[in-house]
């Protein structure tokens, strides 16, 4: 799943953004809105969930997404207790 960070890690505000079918982590708005965040001091998190980088227009089942945004919420938890920005995966802007 690639993924990009930004921002400050220490900061108490975390922003996940969850890309919707039509569009993917690197859209226009997606790249904007992420950077915004992060010049504003919150670490920033946007991320292409698997169905995305696999070519599919939609997921399959909705439960699986669920499951996905989980485990998205755990890495980001784990940033913040590491008070280090994740580098992105490759491919992946920051």
């Amino acid at each position: 799943m690639s993924a990009a960070v930004a921002g400050n890690a220490a900061s108490p505000t975390a922003v996940v953004l969850a890309h919707g079918a039509g569009q993917g982590m690197d859209s226009g708005f997606m790249e904007v809105f992420h950077a915004g965040l992060a010049e504003r001091g919150c670490l920033a998190v946007r991320f292409n969930f698997p169905y995305k980088e696999q070519g599919r227009k939609l997921v399959a089942r909705f439960k699986s997404v669920m499951q996905q945004k989980g485990a998205i919420g755990y890495t980001v938890a784990a940033i913040i207790a590491d008070k280090t920005p994740a580098p992105p995966s490759a491919g992946a802007s920051a």
